[in-house]
């Protein structure tokens, strides 16, 4: 649950570098570049596979209390852990969650304090093909800096 006696920003306008595993095809049209929008007529396909990854990189150090991401339905992956790194280099496996297959917008707590980056690592994926597909993503939380 999260916590409404604080305010939490999207951390969004922190972002230094997003990688991703793959893109289907290469075609940037399906890139990474439309997973922090909120234009809900582009999205990130990724490529086929058993696993895939999303790493955020923050320009400061932040706090971060929950995530938010909508995949489409019959393309989700069953599992999503979490890892962090501090600017230090310390990194460690924060969460583990389980995303329903469906449409919506899901929001997963993460309690995370001081961390610069951070990697979600989508498994055992919905379709046969190993094929993730996210409209949206987004994390919220403060910066400490």
């Amino acid at each position: 649950m999260i916590d409404s006696n604080e305010t939490f920003i999207s951390l969004r306008s922190h972002i230094k570098s997003l990688k991703v595993s793959s893109t289907l095809n290469n075609d940037r049209s399906l890139g990474k570049q439309n997973l922090l929008t909120d234009d809900n007529e582009t999205c990130w396909n990724s490529g086929e596979g058993k696993q895939q990854f999303i790493i955020i990189n923050f320009n400061k150090t932040i706090n971060l209390n929950h995530f938010t991401i909508q995949f489409q339905g019959g393309f989700v992956c069953r599992q999503i852990e979490l890892v962090t790194v501090t600017f230090g280099g310390l990194s460690k496996l924060t969460n583990t969650v389980e995303p329903n297959d469906s449409n919506s917008n899901q929001i997963f707590q993460c309690k995370c304090d001081n961390i610069s980056s951070v990697k979600l690592i989508m498994s055992n994926p919905s379709d046969f093909f190993g094929r993730i597909i996210v409209y949206r993503l987004d994390l919220f939380g403060n910066v400490t800096e």
